[in-house]
């Protein structure tokens, strides 16, 4: 099992459930739902996109920029150990 407290801060222990609680959200939105700034989210969004536990799609028109960001696979059981109390919050 993975020691989350040592892995994922906990920002990104929340943007992480907030996905595998509704995939498939705009940055801002995800933002918006977990009560912090767009900045935070956004940081946290990339270092769990770099860890392999989310996926971010970019639009056409603004290259760079996440338009929609879900979790992966990965990101769903260690989401699964969380909801279950496996792993620390």
């Amino acid at each position: 099992m993975i020691n989350l407290t040592k892995e994922l801060t906990k920002t990104q222990r929340i943007v992480l459930r907030a996905l595998c609680e509704r995939q498939h959200q705009m940055l801002s939105e995800l933002a918006t739902n977990v009560r912090k700034s767009s900045k935070a989210v956004s940081d946290a969004v990339r270092l769990l996109e770099a860890m392999g536990y989310v996926v971010s799609e970019t639009a056409e028109d603004e290259p760079g920029r996440p338009k929609h960001v879900s979790a992966t696979p990965k990101g769903k059981r260690i989401c699964k150990e969380l909801l279950e109390g496996r792993a620390p919050e």
